[in-house]
């Protein structure tokens, strides 16, 4: 059972790292234009730290929509979607 287990969080922190890595080169970039053309006035690491945090967190929620549907994924998409979009 263990070895199952492990074998899942081998797979979840892989896939994780995979995404987070693909996408923190965007998430900085957007921090930056951001804070140069609209809050000029703001520190520019209060940005970079706020995009990150908020685009990790939202990869952690797709993994959590995304794990009951395995067999279906892109009924998870359309379920993670209309979640985020009632929760705003």
């Amino acid at each position: 059972m263990t070895a199952v287990i492990n074998r899942f969080e081998l797979i979840s922190r892989s896939w994780h790292l995979s995404i987070s890595s693909a996408y923190v080169i965007a998430w900085i970039a957007v921090a930056i234009v951001w804070q140069r053309a609209i809050f000029s006035g703001t520190n520019i690491g209060l940005f970079i730290v706020l995009y990150v945090v908020t685009g990790l967190s939202l990869a952690s929620w797709t993994q959590l929509v995304a794990v009951p549907f395995a067999a279906a994924p892109t009924l998870a998409a359309i379920t993670g979607a209309l979640f985020l979009a009632r929760s705003a």
